[in-house]
């Protein structure tokens, strides 16, 4: 298997030193405890000295460090077009004045549609807001590089045993799917939490084989965790110093593995299906990773609903 990518969506420190007290981008930092609309803002460095501004699933800004000219405001049209983005979407010059109060014209006045920011969009606003039992650090997190997770002996064993009980039970066929993960988060234990979210109110058989999507990459990220582990590191030390994440513990080297809802709709007969999958996906995880589990975000709380062996289990109908 070729080697993975660094992981490389820490700022340098440039960049940090710009969005700390007085620097240009510090208003930037207010922008995640804001809202626009229903929903919050959700606040995420990427490579190349990037930082996405997101509400619900979508990206309302993106700020580009240009090193001594500055920092440079886009978004898609869709956002970049509106009224109240006119005096913001241009290239802003170190010591420039007018910044802060253009960006809060924006925030304040942009249009989301609600294909963003209802059911997957406000599941993943809920679930950036989690404090405990662990700490978001990123979204929609891909690690480039890595091989196809068929590539690994017990992804295939699993979609082997799913496939036979699909056919001999007339569920739809599982399919092995594309591993970008919906949240990283670090637990108490400094253990990475990867984390899988689904709309538990769509019955569909993407919502039970939740647990196979999130074996594959569960395998990536055992198999890449030492390439991984500085930038991943890198990333949370530049999420505390710039105040967007509380002091966490550093990375222990451990995976923790969930599936989360908003609330927890799912249908009997997919709670039967998923309890199935779950038991055979974990008999194939990685050597030390535990059970997957299954939590649930009322919109006011996070719990857990569920593991294999503790309720989640039943027959295959």
């Amino acid at each position: 298997m070729s080697p993975p990518r660094p992981y490389d969506r820490a700022p340098s420190p440039e960049y940090l030193k710009h969005l700390r007290l007085a620097g240009i981008l510090e208003p930037l930092l207010s922008l995640d405890k804001e809202r626009t609309g229903e929903l919050g803002l959700d606040l995420h460095f990427r490579r190349n000295d990037e930082i996405h501004v997101y509400c619900g699933m979508t990206r309302i800004l993106i700020a580009k460090f240009l090193r001594s000219r500055g920092v440079r405001i886009t978004a898609h049209r869709t956002y970049a077009t509106q009224a109240c983005a006119r005096d913001l979407f241009r290239t802003w010059h170190v010591g420039e004045s007018g910044f802060s109060r253009a960006l809060s014209t924006y925030v304040h006045g942009v249009k989301v549609s609600a294909r963003w920011t209802k059911a997957e969009g406000a599941i993943q606003m809920q679930w950036s807001r989690v404090s405990e039992p662990w700490v978001p650090i990123d979204r929609e997190v891909v690690l480039e590089g890595q091989a196809d997770a068929l590539a690994f002996p017990r992804v295939r064993a699993a979609l082997a045993d799913l496939t036979a009980i699909a056919a001999s039970n007339g569920w739809a066929a599982p399919a092995p799917g594309a591993t970008e993960l919906d949240q990283l988060g670090v637990d108490s234990c400094g253990r990475l939490v990867l984390i899988e979210l689904k709309d538990a109110s769509k019955s569909t058989a993407g919502l039970y084989y939740a647990p196979f999507q999130l074996l594959q990459s569960i395998w990536e990220w055992h198999d890449a965790f030492d390439a991984v582990l500085d930038g991943v590191q890198a990333l949370i030390s530049a999420r505390i110093d710039a105040g967007l994440t509380r002091p966490v513990p550093r990375l222990s080297g451990d995976i923790r593995a969930v599936v989360g809802f908003g609330r927890d709709l799912r249908s009997p007969k997919v709670r039967r299906r998923q309890g199935v999958v779950l038991t055979v996906v974990n008999k194939h995880l990685p050597s030390g990773v535990s059970d997957i589990e299954i939590w649930e975000h009322s919109g006011v709380q996070l719990r857990q609903v569920g593991q294999a062996g503790a309720g989640e289990g039943g027959d295959a109908g």
